[in-house]
């Protein structure tokens, strides 16, 4: 059973420059598995990896179809849990998992704002973190509730293991005996979730599966360098489209509220504009940031010519076009917020 370290200190230190495999869900993939019947729904559809578990009894597990199994490396996904489903929905990356699942991790979270990490040993679960009694869950301030993405990030090299949640470092552990290995999702039973992507960052020397491909063509001794910056931005990107889907669920509850005569009390508009206020600068920020990923987008515009040059292949512009309609209703939602405060 891997040993674990809850310290400050990260044990893994070493640089992953090298983009091994990546996967936007912007299309179909043998990779993941796909089904629909009583117990599970599982599709790939609007750029997003949706695992519906109806079984009320017990987890799925999803094992990619990758073509190598991973070994040091540091891995990237982002997930939400569904906060309209389910009593108690649980979902997570499976990481390093052996054949036949003999072994490997599950790192979950909830909707409590809990995570967990459990160890396969023997056919049975191992907790790493929490305890028995509380089913191995442990508070986790950096975890986003149901509803909003969480980006889980796994660093491993030497048997060492880093856990980030958020970009927030939260344990270590040891487990020598795994040399490489498999990685996948865990959905608990009455969960649905969704996978936004999946990125894998190596030392080693080939970038052969990456989603979209390298055109084969294409000698460019900077490429590995220009897919990690490519993998980065797409990551930043994403992660400002999901702050800016929040943004508008909240500014929609606003307009909503204000329509709906709830508001009428002074008090309880003063209250209401204070937020649209902090709502209003935190965009201003995400603009600023939106400004400088722009800026490395175009310090990227050659990636186009090697991936073919067709728009499909392109993810940062149809992730741009993506965070541009989102900015767009923003406007739009804020626009009416004044309109009806002027009402009032």
């Amino acid at each position: 059973m891997a040993s674990t370290n809850s310290a400050t200190a990260q044990r893994v230190r070493d640089r992953f420059e090298l983009l091994t495999f990546s996967d936007n869900f912007d299309t179909p993939s043998e990779k993941w598995t796909t089904e629909a019947n009583s117990d599970n729904l599982l599709v790939i559809q609007d750029g997003e990896y949706i695992l519906h578990r109806k079984n009320t009894s017990t987890p799925f597990l999803v094992i990619a179809g990758l073509e190598k199994e991973v070994d040091d490396c540091r891995l990237v996904a982002s997930l939400r849990l569904d906060k309209n489903y389910g009593s108690d929905p649980t979902a997570g990356i499976l990481f390093m998992m052996q054949p036949q699942a003999s072994g490997g991790f599950l790192i979950e979270l909830n909707k409590k704002k809990e995570f967990r990490v459990r160890q396969i040993t023997a056919g049975k679960y191992q907790y790493l973190t929490g305890t028995s009694k509380n089913g191995g869950w442990t508070k986790c301030a950096s975890a986003n509730e149901a509803g909003l993405n969480n980006v889980i990030e796994i660093r491993t090299a030497g048997g060492n293991y880093d856990l980030y949640i958020n970009d927030v470092y939260l344990i270590s552990f040891f487990e020598p005996s795994y040399k490489s290995g498999s990685i996948g999702i865990v959905i608990g039973p009455d969960t649905r979730t969704r996978l936004d992507y999946v990125y894998i960052f190596s030392k080693g020397p080939t970038t052969s599966e990456v989603n979209p491909p390298v055109n084969s063509n294409t000698q460019d001794p900077s490429s590995g360098e220009e897919l990690i910056k490519l993998a980065e931005s797409i990551i930043q990107l994403k992660t400002q489209i999901n702050a800016l889907k929040q943004d508008n669920e909240e500014l929609k509850k606003a307009v909503s509220s204000l329509r709906s005569g709830e508001n009428d009390k002074s008090a309880e508009i003063r209250s209401l504009e204070a937020e649209i206020k902090s709502m209003l600068d935190q965009i201003a920020n995400r603009d600023a940031e939106i400004a400088k990923l722009v800026s490395e987008r175009d310090a990227l515009a050659k990636y186009k010519e090697m991936t073919g040059g067709n728009e499909n292949s392109d993810v940062i512009i149809t992730l741009s076009k993506a965070l541009k309609a989102e900015k767009e209703k923003n406007l739009k939602l804020e626009e009416e917020l004044r309109r009806l405060k002027m009402d009032k």
